[in-house]
């Protein structure tokens, strides 16, 4: 009768690791119940200013559930207005890499809904101070924020032309555009980001 080997093989876990990489890998592509903002509260409705533009948005983008609820509006110093338009998510086109971007802004800015700044000038041209899209498509892999100025004529309508919504005031060719009429409420970006993190004040890091 063989005599048991005092050393024994160690048992191969490679697999399991390779399961708990694999896990950690592909644990922030899964759908994550994240919370929404809220952000109307009771701030009060106001008339768009004189030159506000209209929106377009590409209508896939508002039957995925990505609509846009409001445009708050900050007077500024110069008599220009700063316009910042709330939309309430906004989808990568491929769902996995969508998943770990929703975690990712979560934890970065404590919210998946989407918050687009211009600012109207007093001789009513259209800054784009980083939400400028150029000729992106809306399906473009990686959209590359861009800043723009349009000017007085050229801003009347303002189309969502990338999946992360940045703006141009030419319509990507073949998409279906839709209008979209929300209310104007009173209301600053910093104000919006700040209400967000002190409703989450543990999920994202302090708004830049």
């Amino acid at each position: 009768m063989a005599e048991p080997n005092p050393n024994p093989k160690p048992k191969r876990r490679w697999r399991r690791y390779l399961v708990l990489a694999v896990t950690l890998l592909a644990a922030p592509c899964l759908p994550w119940p994240l919370p929404r903002a809220e952000l109307e509260g009771q701030r009060p409705a106001l008339a768009p200013p004189p030159g506000a533009p209209e929106i377009w948005v590409p209508r896939q983008d508002l039957e995925g559930g990505n609509e846009l609820r409001a445009i708050f509006v900050q007077s500024l110093p110069d008599g220009g207005h700063e316009l910042t338009l709330w939309f309430r998510d906004e989808d990568h086109p491929w769902p996995p890499i969508d998943n770990a971007y929703d975690l990712y802004r979560w934890l970065r800015w404590s919210r998946v809904d989407d918050l687009e700044t211009v600012v109207l000038t007093p001789a009513r041209d259209l800054a784009l101070p980083g939400t400028a899209a150029r000729e992106q498509e809306f399906d473009v892999l990686w959209a590359e924020h861009h800043t723009a100025l349009i000017g007085r004529g050229g801003a009347e309508r303002l189309y969502v032309r990338t999946w992360n919504h940045l703006l141009s005031n030419e319509p990507q060719p073949g998409i279906d555009y839709q209008p979209v009429k929300v209310q104007f409420l009173k209301g600053s970006r910093a104000e919006l980001e700040a209400e967000v993190q002190a409703a989450w004040p543990d999920a994202g890091a302090p708004p830049r």
